[in-house]
């Protein structure tokens, strides 16, 4: 009788073994559809984030772009009118020069005894 006694709870403990494998299986089968399920979910998360991100960068360049563009094209005018300035101060040097050659070039000896003598006390 204990022999049969033993036997019944070994058959009883098999089968719950059994059943435990057997949730265990489901439970894995659970877990792995979870993880799948948020693998896709996170995915899509990160795909969204993703699109959001090249969105934003892609509004950033077009707004430095313009605003490059702009600034090119007023510092261009800015050198066209350094240009200008440049030309007429050229032109009023020019005409003094013609106007008074001896002060110009009185003016220009004076100069250069002046660098020469800054020059030379080093």
């Amino acid at each position: 009788m204990a022999r049969s006694r033993g036997n019944t709870i070994e058959r009883e403990i098999g089968r719950e073994l059994d059943v435990l494998k057997t949730h265990l299986v489901q439970l894995t089968g659970l877990v792995e559809q979870y993880g799948e399920k948020k693998g896709a979910d996170v995915a899509a998360s990160l795909s969204d984030k993703a699109q959001e991100f090249l969105d934003q960068a892609r509004s950033t360049s077009t707004y430095l772009s313009d605003n490059i563009a702009s600034l090119l094209n007023g510092s261009g005018a800015m050198a066209k009118q350094a240009r200008d300035l440049a030309s007429h101060e050229i032109e009023r040097v020019e005409t003094a020069v013609a106007e008074r050659p001896l002060t110009s070039l009185a003016c220009a000896i004076g100069a250069g005894v002046a660098i020469g003598w800054l020059l030379g006390r080093r």
